[in-house]
């Protein structure tokens, strides 16, 4: 067959545009959840750290 013959090989990378775009949709989606939910998560401790704030200026009165 091929004795003594270096068989030559083709790396082919296949691009598929649309794949890509749908992927980096995916993932801005899930960072604009993310930082949605870090913003919630602030300020829920925005507001449970006035809360606190509250409790002990009554305990030192």
């Amino acid at each position: 067959m091929t004795e003594g013959k270096k068989l030559k090989t083709k790396t082919v990378c296949v691009y598929n545009s649309n794949l890509f775009t749908e992927f980096s949709k995916d993932v801005l989606n899930l960072y604009k959840r993310t930082s949605s939910e870090i913003e919630k998560i602030r300020a829920s401790n925005h507001a449970f750290t006035k809360e606190i704030g509250r409790y002990l200026d009554r305990e030192d009165s």
